[in-house]
């Protein structure tokens, strides 16, 4: 099919603009990347932080880790002498610790 011959690459920019780069299956190099050779970004791309998309208000449970998995990222951490940031070891072992006290309380 045509779309799977053809090499694109976008982003989206400031004020919802879409930066889109399309090379016809001729102009694409054999063997070689298949991304565009460009430069990164225009120069009015807007920074986009992980606190702007993040979801908020209600959110499913099944996005929330489990105490299990909490428990296994600590544990792997300490197995491989990688330390977290602090703020992420900090809510692991909250969870890990909640989870234990409330069974405890049952």
């Amino acid at each position: 099919s045509l779309p799977a011959k053809i090499a694109s690459s976008s982003h989206q920019g400031g004020g919802g603009r879409t930066l889109v780069v399309c090379l016809a299956p001729k102009e694409q190099s054999r063997g070689a990347s298949s991304m565009p050779n460009i430069s990164e970004w225009p120069n009015d791309a807007a920074v986009c932080l992980l606190s702007q998309v993040l979801e908020q208000g209600s959110i499913p449970q099944r996005y929330f880790l489990s105490a299990t998995a909490c428990a296994g990222i600590l544990r792997r951490a300490e197995k491989r002498a990688r330390s977290l940031p602090h703020l992420l070891q900090t809510a692991l072992e909250r969870v890990v610790q909640t989870t234990t006290k409330d069974k405890q309380d049952t």
